[in-house]
């Protein structure tokens, strides 16, 4: 139950980081200040570790750092150190920034790196700090991210996981910021330029259709005293209108915008003639066709001598598709973090899967070795004479504690090989010889079962390079498996062969045998079909032959007709013996 506990702890810091990495990607994918962003990833980071302050510096191009979120940190420490500059001997960040590398400094009272910065640091109650650089996708160094502690001391694995998590969304966070900064400036620039020669432009209509059909940019001008909008051809395509359907007054034009966007425009243009000042906006338009698209506008306030506003002119540019090219960005970039996270996890869950398999496993083993022990005591009389009843009740606890030591060693052999910790010794092995000692094993098993074992004669060894071990539990598995489904009376056929490269064995049995469609659950952990449950076994043996023939470097397999027996075969690599 502890480890299930555990197990469910895990799985809930899991999820809870999932969610705060997808909060801070759905923040940046929709344009939230940087600022924000990045206290949030030092927050998140904050929430997840253990006793670690974080913080994010940012770059700028004097070679100097700034301080971009520290919200754990003293008000007077960050002024402090904002503005540092990078080098040598400049603090762990300033220091990371130089070298382009992580530093990492587990005592900053001694560490000569913070000869400048020691007295502030320790002032402020910080003893270690780890900084990593922040690079964009072309290596350039945006700034650091850091992590803080209040006792001397290394990071944590954990810290370092949660410090590449923090980095790589600081990361993004910073170049989408950077580059949507220069998209405005490109667009303020560009806007700035064809605002200026709107007016005259529109005196040439033929000139104005030419460029901004190009330019996939609309201009227009109202009139205020007479209320008369007139659009460019241009941002009558856009909008997706004919001349003659639009009414051409301010109330038609806001017809036009969507709903949810209606006033808010309303009230950015009584803003603009109350105060005369350009403005801009982002809004939703509804096409007659009922299609919505996205605009860019800009606009400006032409005035008369006495300074009353007389004009609007301004520009609409669609950006619908920037806006979906955005937003799939975005989501990409959320999945691939999710699948990451999903891995992780995955991969988590396996560990201590394995962990409690093995921990109960050696658990049970121990009482079984003795129980077993004590039973031999029992039947040989040691503690006094046994009756035939007493003998045939001794008989069936053996039966059965044998049968539980064989579920916890196929337990122990699944934990090993799904959590990678056994090791194959290979040497030059004949497999023919591995399958007489495995036939010679099951004479009994055979006999009681009246079952007849034919291994076909082979021409000379089949060697191979191989783990004699390890194959010998294949070989054991496949013969008792079908040895337990062959009536009696029934034969089981044996044979070995081989190419220059490799060897194969088969074990062909008249059994029941199985459908098709149960093909893909034989070699599953647990994958028993009805009627191997029906006759007992753990369900483990074809799983562990797979994981040990895989290993090998070989394949496995099953063939079956449902009521004409089955065929189970594997094949082996002969390794450095090819071709010999």
């Amino acid at each position: 139950m502890d480890d299930d506990h555990a197990l469910r702890q895990v799985l809930e810091r899991r999820e809870a980081l999932l969610l705060g990495e997808r909060g801070i990607l759905e923040c940046v994918a929709t344009g939230a200040p940087l600022a924000e962003i990045l206290a949030a990833i030092a927050r998140l980071v904050e929430a997840h570790g253990e006793g670690l302050i974080a913080t994010v510096l940012l770059l700028d191009d004097f070679g100097r750092l700034h301080v971009g979120a520290a919200p754990s940190l003293p008000a007077w420490f960050n002024d402090y150190i904002d503005g540092q500059e990078v080098g040598p001997t400049a603090g762990s960040c300033g220091t990371a920034v130089f070298h382009r590398h992580p530093v990492c400094t587990p005592d900053i009272a001694h560490d000569p790196l913070w000869e400048r910065y020691r007295e502030f640091a320790l002032r402020a109650g910080l003893a270690a700090c780890w900084s990593v650089p922040l690079l964009d996708r072309d290596g350039r160094v945006l700034g650091t991210l850091a992590h803080y502690y209040r006792t001397p001391q290394d990071p944590t694995p954990r810290d370092l996981w949660l410090g590449d998590i923090a980095r790589r969304l600081a990361e993004i966070a910073i170049q989408h910021e950077r580059s949507a900064a220069a998209l405005r400036r490109a667009n303020a620039e560009l806007e700035q330029r064809v605002a200026d020669r709107s007016r005259d432009l529109l005196s040439s209509e033929r000139l104005l259709g030419e460029s901004q059909g190009l330019a996939h940019l609309g201009s227009w001008g109202w009139d205020i005293a007479t209320n008369v909008v007139r659009w460019s051809d241009e941002l009558y395509r856009i909008y997706g209108m004919a001349p003659q359907s639009f009414g051409a007054t301010f109330e038609d034009f806001l017809a036009q915008i969507h709903v949810e966007d209606r006033e808010r425009i309303r009230t950015m243009v009584e803003e603009a003639l109350r105060t005369c000042r350009p403005f801009a906006s982002e809004e939703r338009i509804v096409r007659p066709d009922g299609e919505e698209r996205v605009l860019a506008s800009r606009g400006r306030v032409e005035v008369d001598a006495a300074g009353r506003a007389t004009h609007l002119w301004g520009i609409c540019l669609d950006i619908t598709e920037r806006k979906r090219a955005e937003a799939e960005r975005a989501a990409s970039e959320l999945r691939e973090r999710e699948a990451l996270v999903q891995a992780e996890s995955a991969r988590e869950v396996t560990r201590l899967k394995s962990a409690f398999i093995n921990s109960v496993s050696h658990d049970l083993r121990t009482p079984l070795t003795a129980i077993l022990g004590f039973l031999e005591f029992i039947e040989d009389g040691v503690g006094g004479p046994v009756t035939p009843a007493q003998q045939e009740l001794i008989r069936g606890v053996f039966t059965n504690t044998r049968r539980l030591q064989r579920l916890v060693d196929d337990l122990l052999d699944s934990a090993r090989l799904g959590a990678g910790t056994f090791a194959l010794r290979r040497q030059p092995t004949d497999l023919v010889a591995v399958v007489d000692d495995v036939v010679e094993s099951l004479v009994p098993q055979a006999e009681a079962a009246r079952v007849s074992v034919t291994f076909l004669p082979v021409d000379g060894p089949a060697l191979a390079e191989l783990d004699p071990q390890r194959i010998e539990q294949v070989v054991a598995n496949l013969l008792t498996n079908a040895l337990k489904f062959t009536p009696a009376g029934g034969t089981v056929t044996l044979a070995v062969a081989q190419t220059p490269e490799r060897v194969r064995f088969t074990v062909t049995d008249p059994g029941p045998g199985f459908a098709p469609e149960d093909k893909p659950r034989l070699f599953l952990p647990f994958g028993q079909l009805a009627a191997g449950a029906s006759m007992g076994g753990t369900g483990l043996g074809l799983a562990i032959s797979k994981e040990l023939v895989v290993a090998h470097g070989g394949q496995i397999g099953a063939d079956s007709r449902l009521g004409h027996g089955s065929t189970f075969w594997f094949e082996l690599p002969k390794g450095e013996l090819q071709g010999s």
